[in-house]
């Protein structure tokens, strides 16, 4: 093979490579912060056959009452990890589920959001943070211990970053909506791009 041919295959490996390792959810973007797996393109990823997703979880929501994975059992629950200062990942996908929540209503579904930073995200900061989006979405937080046992349920990761120059930090972190049906069973996932209009039409045989 000529040393343009081997070039040309070299070339041709490491983009392979690279594409495949970013559809396995394997690299991350830095502007913004958040794992590149979790932006799946379409209304929905199932995340196939592998560890169970879901389980126990001991928090408090923005009004300082305590709440379990059990609170949300009776109807399909959507929940997404994040943290309010997020600049712009976290806030569109809380917009999107507000937009789910306006047209399907409160009474068919939970929406639910475990903080990734319970150093800054204090009860306060969730209530305050709660008024810009649906007043049915329950914002959760805890200790790091609690968070991190919810995290670990539901396979999130979560890092916090402070580059050269920056004067507080950021989370870097996946960003999906993880679905359980009404008996806290996983379902399906969205991404934080999935409008409203998408979630509403692969929800269809959740919802009832």
């Amino acid at each position: 093979m000529s040393p343009t041919g081997k070039n040309a295959l070299i070339a041709f490996v490491i983009i392979a490579g690279v594409t495949g390792m970013a559809a396995l959810g394997i690299l991350k973007s830095h502007e913004p912060k958040v794992q590149a797996g979790a932006s799946w393109e379409g209304p929905s990823q199932d995340l196939g056959k592998g560890p169970v997703i879901g389980g126990v979880f001991h928090l408090v929501d923005q009004n300082g009452h305590p709440k379990t994975e059990k609170d949300f059992l009776g109807k399909p629950t959507l929940l997404y990890f994040g943290y309010t200062f997020c600049p712009d990942i976290c806030p569109m996908a809380l917009g999107n589920l507000t937009q789910l929540l306006d047209g399907v209503g409160a009474d068919k579904l939970n929406v639910a959001f475990i903080t990734i930073d319970p150093e800054r995200d204090t009860v306060s900061q969730l209530k305050t943070y709660s008024s810009n989006f649906h007043p049915s979405i329950v914002l959760m937080t805890g200790t790091s211990t609690q968070t991190q046992e919810a995290l670990k349920a539901y396979h999130v990761y979560a890092a916090k970053v402070k580059d050269p120059g920056m004067t507080d930090y950021v989370m870097d972190h996946s960003s999906i909506i993880y679905v359980m049906d009404g008996q806290g069973k996983y379902v399906k996932s969205f991404n934080h791009k999935s409008s409203a209009t998408e979630m509403k039409a692969a929800l269809k045989d959740v919802i009832r």
